[in-house]
């Protein structure tokens, strides 16, 4: 053979071989199509319950793209009369499985499983225990099926077999698939695939079924018939163990409060900023414990608190039991109270699990029950929910992402205990934000919670409790009168790098009071007050002094022009003393150390100091009725003082109210 011959016999082999393993590594059309009458739709048909979208539970489909859990607008898809589908794996001529929703069976009207131009209605009949799947059983058997025989494949070219809809059709494509495990800290070795697949050899032979996107390394070629599986008989055994648990241990509480003092008057005709809440009573969700204690899920603010009189925990039958405030929680939107009396068969033990435990519970069934008050009544729907989604949120801790759920969300683990509650977190730095609502509480693990309450001083707010009515209206105090910071006071004071105008941030120190803790301090008029930070928390707190009179002050001048009827609403004439500031200062909590950012003539500084509480002011001080002049008075404070220019010791009072 000459050399040409030799060569292009070499190159020719060369060729072929190339295109031998490149049939290796595809599967065959034949393998593809012989998949095609597995592959369905499953249709859910969703309702409206009692005037409630399915928005609100949650209804949540897996991505086959990134893996993760995304929510999907399910009323939206009721407005436009079309269903939610998911691609669903036709396991024999009656079964169906599919990749369970997250949403709640009240919101489904019907279930129907749809390939080419035949349709099914179907039911779920099972449940898995530790893979995010259910079984839909149907009515009637599609015709012309086999079942789907799983085996286990050699090793070789594998591929994932998806079917999705793309660009309104409905496609069969197949990708690769490794079997090269991905490790993670945690130890277990873990494979990757989109979810839902099929995966398959190039022959089309089924090794397993996946609707994860993740799943263990080891065993993994599985018949999902060998999967852990309920029936509805047994899920709804489970849910009602749940439920029993729930009903007596997540308990409505009412909550009594002293009517509020009388508002400040001084900004009673402004542009209200204010975000006081003043209730008389609330109804709120509470946890009772094995050792009686009541964990209360409500995120009160301070002046709030210190009106708060009774607590009572309703059992079921509508019995009530007293307890006595212990602590609010300085980190989570709750507080503790001490139940007088123990009820038999009653409270819950919270789960140890810890956060790598906590991991291994992904995908798993776990019992559930979603309460919530609708007024005074307390409304519990049971359901089971599954982890699929975990993410790491403050301080490192595992948060489930369960839109919509979580502020009504009690899991319990595989044996009973209460595994997630729905709590808000408590930011030091809010200063006069809104008292949370249940739309800030996050599905949080009950691990978290543990610590906190073994060692409760060490993770209460000393600022935020009950106080008599006498110290009702305190506030917190630095001793100063701040004056807004405009741009061109920014310049003067050399703090126009650190100016804000559009958050009009930063304040002008325009007094300090004597004997002060912004005197002892050294705080000085003309300083230029910028932040607020909290030792130990990273985000400052940034200082504003609003004007909130409508940049105006009251017409005096017209002041013969106001009817009789509306002469006490009128607002004095001086500043009041709770200013945005104080308010802060008190919302940060009496006792606290604080550290103030200033500025002087352009140098910054670093003033620390500790919240004290404030002298007397004007809408908590002592008054005095004269009858026989229709008179009351009060005495002179601080900020009347001031205003009127009357050195402190110097005897007086002033007429607050006129018959």
């Amino acid at each position: 053979m000459t050399g040409k011959r030799l060569f292009f016999s070499v190159m020719a082999a060369a060729v072929l071989l190339s295109a031998a393993s490149l049939k290796a590594d595809e599967i065959t059309e034949e393998g593809l199509a012989g998949l095609r009458p597995h592959m369905v739709q499953v249709h859910y048909h969703l309702q409206f319950h009692q005037g409630q979208p399915p928005d609100a539970p949650g209804w949540r489909g897996q991505c086959p793209n990134c893996g993760r859990y995304h929510v999907n607008r399910a009323s939206s898809a009721i407005r436009e009369e079309r269903p939610a589908v998911l691609p669903g794996l036709l396991l024999s001529d009656s079964t169906v499985l599919v990749p369970e929703p997250l949403i709640h069976p009240r919101f489904v009207e019907k279930i129907t499983v749809k390939r080419g131009n035949e349709e099914r209605e179907g039911t779920p009949a099972k449940w898995a225990l530790k893979h995010p799947a259910v079984v839909i059983e149907l009515e009637e058997p599609l015709p012309e099926t086999s079942d789907l025989k799983f085996e286990t494949v050699p090793d070789g070219p594998l591929f994932a077999v998806t079917y999705r809809e793309h660009n309104g059709r409905w496609l069969i494509r197949s990708a690769p698939f490794s079997t090269t495990p991905s490790l993670p800290d945690t130890g277990e070795k873990v494979l990757a695939a989109p979810a839902p697949s099929l995966i398959v050899d190039s022959a089309g032979k089924a090794a397993t079924a996946v609707v994860q996107s993740e799943f263990s390394a080891e065993g993994w070629q599985q018949d999902p018939g060998d999967w852990e599986w309920i029936n509805a008989e047994e899920r709804e055994t489970r849910l009602k163990t749940v439920s029993d648990i729930a009903r007596a241990a997540v308990v409505r509480v009412k909550l009594d409060f002293r009517s509020p003092r009388a508002e400040d008057k001084s900004t009673r005709f402004s542009i209200s900023h204010s975000r006081d809440e003043a209730p008389t009573e609330l109804e709120e969700l509470g946890v009772i414990l094995k050792d009686g204690r009541l964990i209360v899920l409500a995120e009160l603010r301070p002046r709030t608190t210190a009106r708060l009189e009774r607590i009572r925990a309703f059992l079921p039958g509508d019995e009530s039991i007293e307890a006595d405030f212990a602590a609010t929680l300085e980190d989570y939107g709750a507080f503790v109270a001490e139940l007088r009396q123990i009820p038999e068969e009653a409270g819950v033990e919270l789960s140890p699990l810890n956060d790598e435990e906590l991991l291994e519970l992904r995908y798993v069934f776990l019992p559930s029950v979603l309460v919530n008050m609708a007024g005074n009544r307390r409304v519990s729907r049971k359901n089971h929910v599954r982890l699929n989604d975990i993410e790491r949120g403050w301080r490192r801790q595992l948060i489930p992402q369960l839109p919509g759920l979580s502020d009504k969300l009690f899991a319990f683990d595989p044996e009973g205990r209460l595994l997630l509650m729905p709590l808000s977190r408590r930011d030091p730095t809010a200063g006069t934000s809104f008292r949370h609502t249940s739309s800030n509480q996050i599905a949080t693990g009950s691990v978290y919670l543990s610590p906190v309450l073994k060692n409760l001083p060490a993770h209460s707010d000393i600022a935020n409790v009950p106080v008599s009515e006498e110290k009702e209206g305190r506030l917190g105090w630095l001793g100063v009168e701040l004056q807004e910071l405009t741009e061109e006071m920014a310049k003067m004071a050399g703090v126009t790098d650190e100016f804000d105008r559009y958050r009009r941030s930063g304040a002008l120190i325009s007094h300090v009071f004597p004997d002060s803790p912004a005197e002892e301090a050294g705080l000085e008029s003309g300083m230029a007050l910028m932040r607020l930070r909290i030792p130990g928390s990273p985000q400052p707190i940034s200082v504003e002094a609003r004007d909130d009179r409508f940049g105006m002050e009251f017409p005096w001048d017209q002041l013969d022009q106001v009817p009789d009827e509306y002469f006490q609403q009128i607002p004095p004439p001086w500043p009041g003393a709770a200013s945005e500031f104080n308010k802060t200062l008190t919302d940060i909590g009496i006792g606290k150390t604080v550290v103030a950012e200033l500025f002087d003539d352009g140098e910054r500084i670093e003033k620390e100091f500790v919240i004290e509480e404030g002298p007397p002011h004007y809408d908590i001080a002592p008054k005095h009725e004269i009858e026989a002049l229709g008179l009351t008075v009060k005495e002179l404070t601080f900020e009347l003082r001031r205003y009127f220019r009357r050195p402190e010791g110097e005897p007086g009072l002033v007429i607050s109210e006129v018959e």
